[in-house]
């Protein structure tokens, strides 16, 4: 029997493909996200609210689940003994068509990025044991990849809650609060889709079955939970678990945003609201009755 237990998989963070990166960094910080870390001239921004990152770049070729800061070696091992197929591909852009895909991880390899990334405060180097990248694709095509740097691996196991240094997941008092954030897949097999999540250590935490949908959670103390949509969903949803929608969008618009569906209650008491990124991504936000 394939062992199905939680794994520890690293700080979740959707990476968001952006060939329109300004304009979608403008819509995002809109919307109640915050700078948290990267570089724009380097073609990647991680923002923030909360909790909650998601990562603009301009390289990538499609949305990227990605997650950093774990064991690359004991994670890539636990993987493929559980029957994942486990690989890197050549280059620095994970979701390239056109790249070549090798077997198995890639170790870091320090003389290819900058000191910081491998030497402490001090200057002073740090052990590579542990850090590296790997993928693994799912039934429906998403691609996870699982990437470690040195001086991330130190303060994943020294218990920070963040790839971002210093970051804590507070939400800004001055921002608009989003809420939960859940990833929303729409897939063409749910049987398949909901057993490779499940062989990755997750379990249904909700289920709507007349919609197809479950969501599935690893329950570890840095959690990654997903979700997946057999039916009433047109394409993969941002999906945000809301307290406060209507203050949600009357700053989101107050920012230039429209909305393609302004908040509409429902019979059941929830409201619901919807609306795109310059990438065409869906967002959907709902506040509970």
């Amino acid at each position: 029997m394939t062992n199905s237990a939680p794994i520890q998989l690293g700080w979740f963070s959707l990476c968001l493909k952006a060939a329109n990166f300004q304009e979608t960094l403008d819509f995002y910080q809109a919307l109640g996200f915050a700078t948290v870390g990267g570089n724009a001239e380097h073609g990647y921004v991680i923002l923030g609210n909360g909790p909650t990152q998601i990562t603009v770049m301009s390289f990538l070729q499609a949305n990227l689940i990605c997650f950093r800061g774990g064991n690359v070696d004991a994670i890539s091992g636990e993987l493929a003994e559980r029957g994942f197929t486990v690989y890197h591909q050549a280059g620095h852009d994970p979701t390239s068509p056109d790249g070549q895909r090798v077997p198995g991880r890639r170790r870091y390899d320090a003389s290819s990025w900058p000191a910081k990334f491998h030497s402490d405060e001090d200057g002073n180097p740090l052990p590579l044991e542990g850090a590296g990248d790997f993928l693994i694709d799912d039934p429906g095509g998403h691609a996870l990849y699982f990437d470690s740097v040195p001086v991330e691996r130190v303060r994943y196991d020294a218990g920070e809650p963040s790839a971002v240094e210093g970051s804590t997941g507070a939400y800004d008092p001055d921002k608009p609060k989003l809420g939960r954030f859940v990833y929303q897949l729409r897939v063409t097999d749910p049987e398949a889709s909901r057993a490779f999540y499940e062989r990755l250590g997750l379990q249904a935490v909700k289920e709507i079955p007349e919609i197809g949908y479950v969501e599935l959670s690893n329950g570890t103390t840095i959690p990654f939970t997903i979700g997946l949509n057999a039916k009433s969903a047109p394409s993969d949803v941002l999906y945000f678990d809301c307290e406060d929608l209507a203050s949600i969008a009357a700053a989101a618009e107050a920012g230039g945003l429209k909305f393609e569906m302004p908040p509409t209650p429902h019979p059941d008491g929830a409201t619901t609201a919807m609306l795109r990124d310059p990438e065409g991504n869906l967002l959907y936000f709902r506040q509970g009755a």
